[in-house]
């Protein structure tokens, strides 16, 4: 459910994506694909997944470090 972003507007339209409201707030190209956290998924004791973000969607899973997936690069503080 999108509810939240259909009050935005999206270019003059209503968002009906996370990604479409991502793009008209300052950050370029966003896909609606997934994209890797840096976050290990805890309950894998092996550590060989990590946290994911289906960006279309907004939703969070875990996945193996194995599968090919977007990355966002980000720098800490000021």
């Amino acid at each position: 459910d999108h509810a939240e972003y259909t009050r935005e507007t999206c270019g003059g339209s209503a968002c009906t994506t996370n990604t479409m409201w991502l793009n008209t707030r300052g950050f370029i190209n966003v896909q609606a694909g997934v994209y890797w956290s840096s976050s290990t998924y805890a309950a894998d004791t092996s550590s060989s997944y990590v946290w994911y973000v289906y960006m279309l969607e907004g939703h969070v899973y875990a996945n193996p470090k194995t599968i090919y997936f977007y990355v966002w690069p980000v720098r800490g503080g000021q």
